[in-house]
C-alpha cells in the first residue's frame, strides 16, 4: 500500500496545527491563579460543598467520603494536590501529582464522588469554611 501525501494535505495538517498551537497558546496566556480551592462530595443533587479553603495557606485536609472513602487533600505553596486515597486506582494522586493552582482545574476521584476544583481571581474571599 503506498500513500502518498499530496500538498492539500500538508497544507490542512499545518492549519491544524497552528490553530491547535494557538488554542493552547491562548489558553496558557489566559488562565488565572485561583485563590480558593473548593471540595464537593457526592453527585447529582446531593452533592454538596464540603469545605473551601484558601490557596494562600499551607493545609493537610482529610476528607472522609460515603463508603469508608479517604482522601487526603494537601494546599502547599499556592496549588492543591490530593496525596493519598484509598480507591483502588489512585487516579486522583497520579494523574495530578503537579497539583492544580489556576482557576477552572479539577481534581476528581470518582470511586469517593470526589470533586475539588479551583476557583476565583488573585485573593480569597474566604479564610475557611468546613462543614
Amino acid at each position: 500500500m503506498n500513500l502518498k501525501i499530496k500538498k492539500a494535505d500538508t497544507l490542512l495538517i499545518l492549519v491544524v496545527a497552528v490553530i491547535a498551537f494557538g488554542l493552547v497558546a491562548y489558553r496558557y496566556a489566559t488562565r488565572q491563579e485561583g485563590a480558593v480551592v473548593v471540595v464537593r462530595v457526592g453527585s447529582g443533587d446531593a452533592a454538596r460543598v464540603i469545605a473551601e479553603l484558601p490557596l494562600t495557606e499551607d493545609i493537610e485536609q482529610p476528607i472522609e467520603t460515603e463508603e469508608e472513602g479517604y482522601n487526603l487533600l494537601v494546599i502547599k505553596d499556592g496549588c492543591a494536590h490530593v496525596t493519598e486515597a484509598n480507591c483502588p486506582d489512585k487516579i486522583c494522586v497520579k494523574s495530578y501529582a503537579g497539583g492544580i493552582c489556576y482557576d477552572g482545574e479539577t481534581i476528581v476521584c470518582l470511586p469517593h464522588k470526589l470533586v475539588v476544583s479551583i476557583r476565583g481571581g488573585e485573593t480569597a474571599d474566604v479564610d475557611h469554611v468546613v462543614h
